[in-house]
């Protein structure tokens, strides 16, 4: 899943097509989606309102999905609650992103540095440069983690919002 995050920030920023807000219909249409319909498929789901642009919109769907899925794993909840910090930060709620991103912590390091990962992030997004460099230079030392393009990006862009970094990395 993770080797997708890469992909995944840079399909969301894809044209932006006319969308509404979900009605209470399609939210609860929405809810009834089993977690993998909800949150992978790549044009349904939320990712349905993030590919329009509606990041707000597409993390309050997950947060809601999160809230009434009681039976939602650990380990999904932290999957859950990282996209929804990837859609406040892409409509530039840094503040709302970063504490559910911190929610997304392993509780042990694990072989593709999640954690470093997600603190990369979090410097990018308080614009903390040597918090940034630290973490960074940890994911960078597994030459083929999938998650280094996607800090390679933030590096380079490093003054730019997070949405901002992934849109002129696309130009």
């Amino acid at each position: 899943m993770k080797n997708t995050v890469f992909l995944l920030c840079l399909s969301l920023i894809s044209g932006t097509l006319s969308a509404q807000k979900p009605s209470a219909r399609e939210v609860d249409s929405l809810m009834a989606l089993d977690l993998d319909s909800f949150d992978q498929d790549m044009q349904g789901g939320w990712r349905y309102y993030a590919n329009q642009q509606m990041f707000e919109e597409a993390a309050s769907l997950i947060e809601t999905y999160t809230e009434r899925h009681t039976e939602i794993s650990e380990f999904d909840r932290s999957v859950l609650s990282w996209h929804a910090g990837q859609m406040l930060a892409m409509d530039g709620q840094e503040e709302r992103a970063i504490p559910l991103m911190e929610k997304s912590r392993k509780k042990e390091d694990d072989f593709m540095l999640w954690n470093p990962y997600v603190d990369a992030t979090i410097a990018f997004l308080k614009k903390d440069r040597p918090a940034f460099d630290t973490n960074f230079k940890a994911v960078a030392a597994m030459t083929n983690n999938p998650n280094l393009p996607l800090l390679r990006i933030l590096e380079e862009y490093f003054d730019k919002s997070y949405l901002g970094a992934l849109e002129a990395a696309r130009k």
